[in-house]
């Protein structure tokens, strides 16, 4: 049997739809690694963090910049594609600053190879010379592009670049520094300052960016996270946003007991814009971010993944029987070790010799100052958490603590010093009897004894608060009692004895510069108190509930010695 030829067009055609297709390789994935920190506040040295673990409160060291440093040399050489990004206010919060005036820090930055800075409201707390002389021993770019230069001398105006462009791989990478505008309300610039809308600038800033053929841009912001995400709805073009300034604890750290306040990293739609990716790391460096990105052929974020990392040491202690600290047992601390691994976003991680070297050769003069006498005291005055009998005088205090009082009107004074408009500034002042731990001798006042009286490291807070927020804040303090009870500065108060407890009778503020003014229960009052109880701290749910909320990083501590060396 005979069998037909087939065409050669035929066999042609087939060959062509048989035969695997050769494409050109799509272009590979890019990858980089941010890390990041912000609102470090001259915190050198390792804190200690309470975590609960199966329900057992531990005490665990976290932080430093030796920690820090030893993270980032470790997670660079994992991914070399990487930088390392801080998001404002290194500066200003332990004695490290009071005594070295951020000079420990950018030289702590310099050693750990800091990519960029944003610049904090923080930087300028000590006027436009100061932070000239910060940015100079740098060794790493402050980034600003919200600041209208025309205000700045010809230095002054080398101290601040707009954004930073990094080749890494063959691939462009801008990073545009945003800081707040309110920053001349805020700080102290020495003189007036203009700064643009973030939102408008960021915009020319990417269309510029972009126009320089960069197509992976970040945002290095110092505004908080509400306003971060903003941001990323408004301005498109943006891929990243790394932030500071609202100290948001983002993540999931469920496992230590710890609740935080947004997940890392918050993705942010708009529309058919591609996400972007926001992320944040606490405060003080309890946690150092690290965001894994991938990008496509078009700058476009496909994969985004890290968290927050609490940067631990390996020694843990717990309450003893007489309330003291002591350490864990081996065997316990063998169980801390694995419950800790299995909680997530916990790292166990040594301390860089380097750094640590550096630390040596700064602490001496803290030391020193710890012993520097910034006041007299005429007279004792004696700390009661509550009225009542102070046990070791024997004296009676109808009016409670004398040193609480003294509290409240340092951080009353501080806010009124540092937000000029006087009829939009603080109003009111709340310290805690608890907050509060010594008497003050007669004598000279030293730096020590202002850190003994307030251990805690608080930060002052500012809240808008309605007049019937207030009203029940005081009024819970005054009925809870005990280290709840509330100590006031700036406003006249009046309270009642009622039951083992008081009432408030009426409280008066000055609004502005006019005279006294009952407190109005609808009325919108900024108030100033310190970061435990602007957290819920002492049962006062009410600061939780504020309709603003701003952390100024102003430690009570430091407050208290500039009120202290003011009134002489």
């Amino acid at each position: 049997m005979k069998t037909k030829a087939i065409p050669y067009t035929l066999l042609f055609l087939l060959a062509l739809i048989l035969a695997p297709v050769a494409f050109p390789d799509a272009a590979p994935a890019f990858s980089l690694r941010i890390i990041h920190v912000n609102d470090t506040h001259s915190h050198l040295e390792p804190m200690e963090l309470k975590v609960d673990l199966a329900g057992q409160p531990i005490y665990v060291t976290v932080g430093g910049y030796a920690r820090l440093d030893q993270a980032v040399q470790a997670w660079r050489k994992e991914q070399p594609q990487s930088l390392f990004l801080h998001a404002g206010d290194a500066v200003q919060g332990t004695l490290y600053y009071n005594q070295f005036l951020g000079a420990a820090d950018m030289d702590l930055l310099n050693q750990m190879g800091l990519d960029a800075m944003v610049v904090g409201n923080h930087e300028f707390d000590r006027g436009l010379p100061f932070l000239l002389n910060m940015t100079q021993s740098a060794r790493f770019p402050f980034l600003l592009a919200n600041l209208n230069p025309s205000q700045l001398n010809p230095e002054q105006k080398t101290m601040f670049r707009p954004w930073l462009i990094r080749e890494i791989n063959g691939r462009k990478v801008g990073v545009i520094g945003l800081a707040p505008p309110e920053i001349p309300q805020i700080s102290s610039p020495g003189r007036p300052l203009d700064f643009g809308d973030p939102t408008d600038v960021a915009k020319k800033a990417v269309a510029d960016l972009t126009g320089q053929g960069v197509d992976i841009i970040i945002a290095l912001t110092h505004l908080g996270l509400l306003r971060d995400m903003e941001l990323a709805r408004d301005v498109p073009g943006l891929d990243v946003i790394v932030g500071g300034h609202s100290h948001t604890l983002t993540g999931d750290l469920s496992g230590l007991g710890i609740k935080t306040e947004a997940p890392y990293p918050v993705v942010v739609k708009n529309g058919d814009q591609p996400p972007v990716y926001v992320v944040t790391a606490w405060e003080w460096g309890k946690t150092m971010g690290r965001l894994d990105l991938e990008f496509d052929a078009a700058g476009r974020a496909t994969k985004a993944d890290g968290a927050a990392v609490i940067l631990a040491g390996d020694r843990f202690q717990k309450k003893g029987a007489d309330g003291r600290k002591v350490d864990v047992s081996a065997a316990e601390r063998e169980n801390i070790l694995a419950a800790l691994k299995g909680a997530g976003s916990v790292q166990i991680v040594g301390e860089s010799p380097a750094i640590l070297e550096k630390l040596a050769q700064y602490r001496p003069g803290v030391d020193k100052l710890r012993n520097q006498v910034v006041a007299r005291v005429e007279k004792d005055l004696f700390h009661i958490r509550q009225p009542g009998t102070h046990p070791a005088s024997g004296r009676v205090l109808a009016q409670g603590s004398e040193t609480a009082p003294l509290a409240a009107d340092s951080m009353f004074w501080k806010l009124r010093t540092v937000e000029k408009d006087a009829a939009a500034s603080v109003v009111l002042a709340v310290q805690n009897g608890g907050g509060v731990r010594t008497d003050l001798g007669q004598g000279d006042l030293t730096v020590a004894e202002v850190i003994e009286m307030l251990p805690f490291n608080n930060t002052l807070v500012v809240l808008t608060l309605t007049g019937d927020q207030i009203r029940a804040a005081v009024n819970h303090g005054l009925t809870r009692k005990e280290g709840s009870f509330p100590y006031l500065a700036g406003c006249r108060a009046a309270a009642r004895k009622k039951g083992d407890g008081w009432e408030l009778m009426s409280l008066d503020v000055k609004e502005g510069s006019g005279g006294w003014t009952p407190l109005k229960d609808d009325g919108r009052y900024r108030v100033v108190t310190n970061s435990f109880l602007a957290s819920g701290g002492d049962g006062y749910t009410m600061f939780k509930e504020a309709a603003e909320k701003t952390d100024t990083g102003f430690i009570d501590a430091d407050a208290f010695v500039e009120y202290a060396q003011a009134q002489g």
